[in-house]
């Protein structure tokens, strides 16, 4: 199983910059940018989640056909890769109203004097709440294929992770309300903001499963105040929001639209392009 090859762990972490990914962060140290193998420590599936602790309710989100983003990710004034993700469709899938989403990233470590590189494409079904139906991934990193194929059903996911010749699969129980997350997807966080009516003041928890390592967190989102930003030239109202586990700073329109995501430990941001 997933929990006994530590390489596996790292499956699209390509080398762990640690850009909104939760695996890597509970994984590595702060400098560990570049570093060519992961460490030796044991990475726990799930977090507990105690019986007080309240999911987020979801709620559904008008998509339009046709809808595309982009994100760029900046270390150190260095720009090194993109992200982005497509509406490409409203249609049936097995019964169900669905959103079809297509999303790509492209990763160059070497531009931070660090190792790896990482060109991945994706497609996603999700529900009209953005919950997710059936992803799969297809990606090259540093030569390698490695390819993820999950399906979900009533709280639970199926899932299947290739790296290279070597095959995981595994049977996920999920919280009600868990969304799909990967790394450096920024297409995935940006859906669930979407689905958010964000408030000054609250605190939103979310559940969410990555699907490269089988792993489920319940993360709380904190509304901290609203401000006026400037990303790519353009000015936005946004909510200030801090997810603590991932050590990030988040600016959301009211309108749920995910113009930028701070990073202050590595000096870096994500922003829309």
């Amino acid at each position: 199983m997933l929990q006994n090859n530590k390489r596996s762990v790292h499956l699209l972490g390509w080398n762990c910059i640690k850009l909104s990914l939760l695996i890597c962060l509970l994984v590595l140290s702060a400098g560990c940018v570049g570093q060519s193998e992961p460490p030796e420590e044991e990475v726990s599936e799930t977090t507990t989640v105690s019986p007080e602790e309240e999911v987020s309710e979801t709620a559904e989100v008008s998509l339009q056909v046709g809808e595309y983003y982009k994100y760029r990710f900046v270390i150190n004034d260095i720009e090194f890769g993109y992200a982005d993700y497509k509406i490409k469709s409203e249609e049936d899938y097995e019964g169900q109203d669905a959103y079809c989403v297509e999303l790509s990233l492209d990763q160059d470590l070497n531009k931070l004097g660090a190792q790896g590189k990482a060109e991945l494409q994706a497609t996603l079904y999700i529900k009209k709440n953005v919950l997710p139906l059936f992803y799969q991934v297809e990606a090259l990193v540093d030569g390698e294929k490695q390819t993820i194929e999950c399906t979900f059903s009533e709280n639970k996911a199926h899932d299947v992770v290739t790296v290279g010749e070597e095959k995981y699969e595994k049977e996920v129980s999920l919280e009600e309300n868990t969304y799909l997350m990967d790394n450096n997807m920024i297409g995935l966080w940006a859906l669930v903001y979407r689905t958010l009516s964000l408030e000054v003041g609250q605190t939103y928890k979310v559940s969410l499963f990555f699907s490269a390592s089988f792993s489920t967190y319940m993360v709380d989102i904190e509304v901290e105040r609203t401000e006026t930003i400037v990303v790519a030239g353009k000015s936005y109202e946004v909510f200030v929001c801090n997810v603590p586990l991932f050590n990030e700073i988040d600016y959301v329109t009211k309108d749920g639209l995910l113009v930028r995501i701070d990073l202050p430990s590595q000096n870096g941001f994500i922003e829309l392009v």
